[in-house]
């Protein structure tokens, strides 16, 4: 069983837990922040072109602009983001918090 990618997660949840509940549905919440999660680890575990192009990815999604320069996960994680009044890396483990906390205590 791959546990690695947020579809993955909620594919496996769903072929072997009845419906998927409640790890689907509280995947489904979080799922573009999560898929950003996975490819900002790729980034920092690869050097591929793919790797690359998907962290750039990640850098359009929360910046919302392309970058003239290059930057490392490293330094992606640690800008602040007006938009969201916190750090990137703030943002992404709040995402990956709230979505534990809702798996363990799912709403009825």
């Amino acid at each position: 069983m791959s546990w690695a990618k947020p579809q993955e997660i909620r594919n496996t949840a769903d072929n072997y837990i009845e419906n998927g509940w409640p790890i689907s549905a509280m995947m489904s919440a979080k799922s573009h922040d999560l898929a950003d999660c996975e490819r900002i680890r790729n980034r920092i575990a690869h050097n591929s072109l793919e790797a690359k192009g998907q962290f750039d990815v990640v850098q359009r999604n929360m910046l919302r602009t392309e970058r003239l320069f290059p930057i490392t996960p490293g330094q992606f994680l640690r800008i602040r983001n007006g938009r969201l009044k916190k750090l990137h890396i703030g943002h992404y483990l709040n995402a990956m918090n709230d979505t534990l906390a809702a798996v363990l205590d799912p709403p009825p």
